[in-house]
């Protein structure tokens, strides 16, 4: 009987054994599997934050490019009011999609709204571009209106010297037909310049549009291009100035050359001997 009891006793304590292991290892795979439910849920609403946070700092940068544009002295009210249009579009659809994402209740649905929020940012992609040539056109605009400035000085010095005899009629000939040039130079750098806004200005997004993509970026590439022949003309420009300078102010540093020597000549000699140089 005890033998019997001993081995059924035995018998039991090895069930028993194998049904706690059991119980143990149920144990651990539920604790593990909760951790792990957790830790990606937890991976998941961490995700959701970061892109939350990446969409509100494209949304800062937008509204930072139309504050840049808003500055433009320049741009005239037409083109400012095309691209600010567009920015504003973006920024409100930037501004919705973030409200879905942090309303989102499956990652599908966030998985969708992140996709639409790299379609729409294409905005950005070409308001960069936009944004570099109008400053350029801006800058340019300004520095037109400057050369201008200094055309009508130099045309109002070139017409005071004309009657005069401090400078000779070659010269006066050669500042007129350098200024001449100056002008058209001006009016050139000016209307590529304009060409250049009104080509970028009314540019849509491509929202992932191959077709339309490829014309925005033939449509850029042309504006570039009007903006280097700006920026050539008023290189030209400069040089014209800077030579109708040199040309109105050379007979008169000969003449004042010619009066040191002159007045040096009376000092020695009481006799003024007048000479005067002709080109």
């Amino acid at each position: 009987m005890k033998q019997f009891n001993n081995k059924n006793m035995i018998k039991y304590t090895k069930i028993s054994i194998i049904i706690a292991s059991v119980i143990l290892v149920t144990s651990i795979a539920t604790v593990y599997a909760e951790d792990t439910l957790q830790n990606s849920s937890s991976t998941d609403v961490s995700k959701e934050q970061k892109f939350t946070q990446k969409t509100a700092d494209k949304i800062s940068k937008v509204n930072k490019l139309k504050n840049r544009i808003n500055k433009f002295k320049n741009l005239i009210d037409n083109d400012k009011n095309s691209i600010i249009a567009t920015i504003d579009g973006l920024i409100f659809n930037l501004d919705g999609l973030k409200n879905l994402i942090d309303t989102a209740t499956s990652s599908d649905m966030v998985k969708e709204t992140r996709e639409t929020i790299n379609t729409n940012y294409r905005v950005y992609a070409l308001v960069m571009p936009q944004l570099n040539i109008i400053a350029s056109a801006d800058q340019m605009t300004t520095m037109i209106s400057i050369m201008n400035i200094i055309g009508t000085k130099l045309e109002t010095r070139i017409n005071s010297l004309a009657t005069s005899t401090d400078i000779t009629s070659a010269n006066i000939a050669s500042a007129r037909k350098t200024l001449t040039d100056l002008k058209t130079q001006l009016v050139d750098a000016q209307t590529n310049i304009q060409l250049a806004i009104s080509m970028v200005a009314p540019l849509i997004p491509d929202q992932g549009d191959k077709i339309v993509m490829e014309k925005n970026q033939k449509t850029l590439k042309d504006a570039r291009s009007k903006i280097k022949l700006a920026k050539t003309s008023l290189v030209i420009a400069k040089k014209d100035a800077e030579a109708i300078v040199k040309l109105l102010g050379r007979d008169k540093k000969i003449e004042k050359k010619l009066s040191d020597k002159e007045m040096n000549s009376t000092s020695t000699t009481g006799t003024t001997i007048p000479v005067r140089l002709e080109n």
